[in-house]
């Protein structure tokens, strides 16, 4: 469920980044998501899955059926793209792509008074893992069913009651 909300919280600054730029004070909250999928890999070759109705728990075979399925997409997700690129390239990072992509003259942007190298391929490269991110919540349309089962079952109903008397409680004392 923690993932399912780094994956929303991505949805949602991703194109707004992609589009506008992003707010610098972000950023440390997109390199936490982004540890988030790195963890996320290691999780996933240690998560069972089920094979024909029988849960699987071997090892090897966990990570075999991680291979064959989410690998590839989890681990161009879980590229720190934006710690990467704000390494590079600074505060031009926080910029949009737009931006980054029309004073792109020669591979090269003026920025501060400064000339700093860019090619067009490294934007490009950059907006397609952006991309990716967004694309990984394809992966999460199972954990959806099992939540609705969640929900329907008298364990989920407590649940929410909990949470709802909780929010009710902190609201009350704020």
């Amino acid at each position: 469920m923690f993932q399912l909300i780094m994956i929303i919280g991505m949805a949602i600054l991703v194109p707004f980044h992609i589009s506008f730029g992003i707010d610098p004070n972000l950023i440390s909250m997109i390199i936490f998501i982004e540890c988030c999928f790195i963890i996320d890999i290691f999780v996933n070759m240690n998560t069972g899955y089920l094979a024909k109705g029988v849960l699987v728990m071997q090892r090897n075979r966990i990570i075999n059926q991680y291979i064959k399925t989410w690998i590839l997409l989890d681990s161009l997700t879980g590229i720190p793209i934006y710690t990467i690129f704000y390494n590079l390239y600074g505060e031009l990072s926080f910029y949009s792509m737009d931006y980054l992509l029309t004073r792109n003259i020669d591979n090269k942007i003026t920025f501060q008074g400064q000339i700093i190298s860019m090619k067009d391929s490294s934007i490009v490269f950059y907006i397609i893992i952006l991309i990716l991110k967004i694309v990984k919540m394809v992966k999460f349309s199972d954990l959806s069913n099992r939540v609705n089962e969640l929900i329907l079952t008298d364990f989920g109903d407590i649940i929410f009651k909990a949470l709802r008397i909780t929010i009710m409680v902190l609201y009350y004392f704020k």
